[in-house]
């Protein structure tokens, strides 16, 4: 199975459009894939977070036991395997998975979670007009 953990530095850059794009364009192609956010927005309630209403709407995907929420304390160990647990359900029978990363993490806890779903990483950043070729 494949998983590609999505992540950028900021809220708005285009994580949801990019996981949502990927997910219908391999489907698409014959191939079962699944989106997963694991943790909610910031200030978002995990049953509200409007993310996952996009995945279900555009993909007729439901969110069964994800998002979580981030508490004060940050990632701590329980809530990684609770992270594992409901990645374990989402990608059942899936090839791909489209992980949704948090910017409510740092870089390394976003990398201790992308391990521990064994996932590639991709960094989305919003475009600007002051965004350099250089």
């Amino acid at each position: 199975m494949t998983v590609l953990y999505v992540a950028s530095d900021e809220e708005g850059a285009g994580k949801t459009a990019l996981c949502a794009t990927l997910a219908d364009k391999i489907r698409q192609r014959g191939v079962k894939a699944a989106v997963f956010k694991p943790l909610a927005g910031a200030g978002q309630d995990p049953g509200s977070d409007p993310d996952v209403q996009v995945y279900h709407k555009l993909l007729g995907q439901r969110a069964e036991g994800w998002p979580l929420k981030l508490s004060g304390r940050g990632l701590t160990r329980a809530l990684l395997e609770g992270i594992s647990t409901a990645f374990k359900v989402v990608s059942e029978g899936a090839d791909a998975v489209l992980v949704e990363g948090s910017c409510d993490l740092s870089a390394k806890q976003s990398q201790r979670v992308a391990d521990a779903l064994d996932a590639k990483i991709v960094v989305v950043a919003r475009y600007g007009h002051d965004l350099s070729a250089s």
